[in-house]
């Protein structure tokens, strides 16, 4: 590659549970003309490029697992677009103070994927929109050949139990969750081949149930019949379907729980994917091209990122004596009444 052309990085979540996260990376990685680095979500803070410029990067995915390793360092270059910020903070989220907000202000407009975090950052006058998820790109396999066999996707044990009393179709079960440790130490190859396995399960299947937005959104990518099973009893779950709500078919938990009428209508007649996802799909795809096509590398002086490691240190700080104070105002509130 030649010494000009601009640096390009793919982010993974290197110890994750959930191949929702490959699937993320997946996604994000059929943009990349070629990829430079391999760059952990967690770590993206402390990155540094070898020759010092930075590199170009698309930021869909969970951030704020851990509340330290955000915002960016200063060598990445980045499209945020299907961006989550994860919020546990009973005085408001982090990232809408100090050098998070700095970060979020710096690169607006933020392309989110829920409806809470857009809520939080409309608030706090950060520009943003809904670009939907980035899982909505995949492209789906050519040449798949249709499998009679139902495909559920981490479903209660009693809806499982309700859909294979009611027929005589295979019922293939999945489960998302992953072994980290074995997982973390898969090559990069190895964890797509692992995503394009579970892909085309999903492409095969008669249809798709699920309880995973995860899973929900890339079938609509990929054209598989998906019914999406949700608790809205749930405060967290609901915030995150209220912008996806017109995008899949679906019904609630308790709806299934106790009248499964809806669901078992599902599967003797699968319907129809709506196509309003369309609209997000194709304004992803461009956004990203758009990116890929406009991308550059500038250097970055030692200095701007000795600066960017004193005002975290001074960040971290603050956030943990604001945790302080607010663990000692709880604990009066407790105390006094």
């Amino acid at each position: 590659m030649k010494k000009n052309e601009p640096k390009f990085g793919l982010v993974v979540f290197k110890n994750t549970d959930n191949i929702g996260d490959d699937v993320q990376s997946y996604a994000a990685k059929q943009f990349l003309p070629h990829i430079d680095y391999i760059i952990d979500r967690e770590e993206i803070d402390s990155f540094v490029s070898n020759d010092k410029e930075t590199v170009n990067c698309i930021m869909n995915g969970w951030w704020l697992s851990n509340r330290s390793c955000f915002p960016p360092s200063p060598y990445i270059n980045p499209l945020p677009v299907s961006m989550h910020l994860r919020n546990t903070e009973f005085n408001g989220p982090t990232y809408l103070k100090g050098l998070a907000m700095d970060w979020l202000k710096k690169h607006e407009p933020i392309g989110l994927r829920d409806d809470l975090v857009k809520k939080y950052l409309d608030e706090a006058g950060v520009v943003n929109y809904f670009s939907g998820c980035m899982t909505l790109t995949i492209p789906k396999e050519e040449n798949i050949k249709k499998e009679n066999y139902i495909c559920v996707v981490d479903l209660d044990e009693k809806i499982v139990d309700t859909i294979k009393k009611h027929t005589d179709l295979k019922v293939v079960e999945v489960c998302h969750d992953l072994d980290s440790k074995k997982n973390s130490k898969l090559s990069l190859e190895e964890r797509e081949k692992n995503v394009r396995k579970l892909l085309r399960k999903y492409q095969q299947a008669r249809c798709v149930i699920t309880s995973r937005l995860h899973s929900c959104l890339p079938c609509l990518a990929i054209e598989a019949p998906v019914l999406l099973i949700y608790d809205d009893t749930n405060q967290d779950v609901v915030n995150r379907m209220n912008l996806y709500s017109k995008m899949c078919n679906s019904i609630t938990k308790r709806e299934c729980l106790e009248d499964a009428k809806s669901l078992l209508e599902y599967i003797d007649k699968p319907l129809d994917n709506p196509t309003y996802y369309l609209k997000y799909r194709e304004e992803l795809i461009k956004k990203c091209q758009d990116f890929v096509k406009n991308a550059q590398s500038k250097k970055i002086s030692d200095e701007e990122y000795e600066k960017f490691k004193e005002d975290k240190v001074k960040d971290l700080k603050r956030q943990a004596e604001s945790l302080y104070f607010m663990v000692e105002e709880l604990q009066y509130q407790r105390n006094y009444y």
